[in-house]
C-alpha cells in the first residue's frame, strides 16, 4: 500500500470516529447548546495533502482552510442552530444567538436550570420600550438597549394559556428552544440559589442599579436587571430602581404571578397584578 492511500484510509478512520464522538443527548449546555448535537450534518476535514482533504463521507474536498500543511487537523463547523452556540468550556455559561433577530444574549447554568442572563430585547407586536422622559415607545430607545423590551402579559404568552408546570411548556415571546418559566420554575431558582429573604443580593448585576441601595453580588451569574415597568396608559417609571419579570402562571383572570426586586431591599418579591402591566422577561431553556 502507498503512502497516499495508506492516508487516505486514515483519514476516512479519523472522520467516521468524529462522528461518533460528537453526539450528545444528555441536555447540558456543551459545545453546541443544543440538547443533542449531530456532526453528521457539519463540515469535517482531515488534510491528506497541502491542497486537499476528505469530508466526512470520505471524498476529495478542496482545502478547508487548515493552516499547517504539516499535521492532520480536524476542523469542525456546527451547522448554527436557533439556540445558539456556547462560547463557554466549562459548561456553565455561554450565549446563544436568537434567530428570529440576531441578537444574542448570555446565558447561565443554575442548579438543573438554564436561564438567559439578559432580559429579553425582542421586538414582538405589543412590546415597549421605556424612554427617558417616561413615555411608553414601540420603537428602541437606550433604555432597551440596557434593559430589554417591556411586555404585558398576553405578549409574553403570546396566545399560550396559563401553565404552572414544571417545565412550563409556554414558549411565548421567548426564543426557539426556550420558555417563558412558571411560578414554580422561579420558585426553584429562588430556592436554588438561598431563598427569597436574601437571594435578590445574590441574583442582582453588580451594576446598573441606583445608588444608595443594597449592592448586587451577582453570585451565580443571574445579573438581574432593574428595567422598570409601564402601564397600559403609556407612561414608564422606574429603570435603575427595580425590576419585575412575568412568569406564565396566572392569579386569576385579570392577573398573573411575577417576581420583582427593589434596588434597595435584599429579598425577591413574588406579587400578581394586572396582567396589562408591563414587565421584563426572563427565558428558560428548555
Amino acid at each position: 500500500m502507498n503512502s497516499r492511500n495508506f492516508l487516505i484510509l486514515a483519514a476516512i478512520f479519523m472522520a467516521m470516529s468524529l462522528i461518533f464522538s460528537c453526539s450528545s443527548d444528555d441536555g447540558e449546555p456543551s459545545g453546541n447548546s443544543v440538547s443533542t448535537v449531530s456532526c453528521q450534518t457539519s463540515i469535517a476535514c482531515v488534510e491528506i495533502s497541502a491542497e486537499a482533504c476528505l469530508d466526512l463521507q470520505g471524498h476529495l474536498v478542496q482545502s478547508c482552510g487548515i493552516s499547517s500543511p504539516s499535521s492532520s487537523s480536524l476542523v469542525n463547523n456546527s451547522s448554527s442552530s436557533s439556540v445558539g452556540s456556547s462560547s463557554a468550556d466549562d459548561g456553565n455559561s455561554g450565549t446563544f444567538v436568537d434567530s428570529r433577530d440576531s441578537k444574542s444574549y448570555k446565558w447561565v447554568k443554575i442548579g438543573s436550570q438554564v436561564w438567559m442572563a439578559e432580559n429579553l430585547n425582542f421586538n414582538a407586536l405589543g412590546s415597549k420600550c421605556g424612554d427617558v422622559d417616561n413615555q411608553l415607545k414601540d420603537g428602541n430607545t437606550s433604555t432597551c438597549d440596557t434593559y430589554g423590551r417591556l411586555y404585558d402579559w398576553s405578549t409574553a404568552m403570546a396566545g399560550s394559556e396559563s401553565s404552572d408546570a414544571t417545565p412550563s411548556g409556554v414558549k411565548g415571546v421567548c426564543p426557539q428552544g426556550w420558555h417563558l418559566p412558571s411560578d414554580d420554575e422561579w420558585g426553584d431558582l429562588i430556592t436554588e440559589v438561598g431563598g427569597a429573604s436574601t437571594v435578590g443580593t445574590k441574583l442582582k448585576s453588580a451594576n446598573l442599579w441606583a445608588a444608595g441601595g443594597t449592592t448586587g453580588t451577582d453570585d451565580f451569574g443571574f445579573s438581574a436587571l432593574p428595567g422598570g415597568y409601564g402601564y397600559s396608559d403609556g407612561y414608564f417609571y422606574d429603570a435603575g430602581l427595580y425590576g419585575y419579570w412575568w412568569s406564565a402562571t396566572q392569579y386569576d383572570a385579570s392577573g398573573a404571578w411575577y417576581r420583582d426586586m427593589y434596588y434597595d431591599i435584599e429579598g425577591v418579591y413574588r406579587f400578581n397584578f394586572d396582567k396589562s402591566n408591563l414587565y421584563s422577561v426572563r427565558c428558560l431553556r428548555d
